[in-house]
């Protein structure tokens, strides 16, 4: 939180620490007319589900231009659902589990409430067949932007992204 944040800030400042603050947020990703798709397919990929999207940088919405939105959900969606989840330290793995069933459930929640507001699956949504111990949740990807819904302003903090259509460059700053 920030109360949080501000307190780590001055404990810091007391003690002369150097110190990086990252207080949750709804971080953007521009995908460009001029962009490599591969790349970019690539970068959303590692960015989105890194650390099983637990992470307060991670990215949680994308803007791609009409002239590659089709192709780059088709590629996102195929890479996100060919993720092999296991448990983290095994070889291969590349999702692990949720830090607590209470976290899985409030991604649910979320992912859920996007879909009730109009937001489609792409991919995922659900938990994955396993009979490994934890909070385990496939990779999702949902596509267009409910703005009534709970995720356009809480930070999901699980694996999934939500991927919306704009027309230029300047539509995309201005949203991100």
């Amino acid at each position: 939180s920030v109360d949080v944040g501000r307190a780590v800030a001055q404990a810091a400042a007391e003690r002369l620490c150097p110190v990086v603050l990252e207080l949750g947020g709804k971080d953007a990703m521009l995908v460009l007319d001029d962009a490599d798709l591969d790349r970019a397919v690539e970068g959303a990929l590692w960015g989105v589900y890194t650390n099983c999207g637990q992470a307060c940088a991670g990215i949680e919405r994308i803007a791609v231009p009409p002239g590659l939105h089709d192709t780059f959900v088709e590629r996102l969606t195929t890479r996100a659902s060919e993720l092999r989840i296991g448990r983290g330290g095994e070889a291969g793995v590349e999702l692990g589990p949720l830090v607590s069933e209470e976290q899985r459930a409030r991604f649910e929640g979320l992912v859920a409430d996007a879909v009730e507001h109009g937001a489609r699956v792409a991919t995922g949504g659900g938990r994955p067949d396993t009979d490994l111990p934890g909070w385990f949740s496939e990779p999702t990807l949902l596509l267009g932007e409910p703005r009534d819904a709970r995720l356009a302003g809480e930070e999901l903090f699980g694996p999934a992204a939500v991927v919306v259509q704009l027309d230029n460059d300047g539509a995309m700053v201005r949203w991100a």
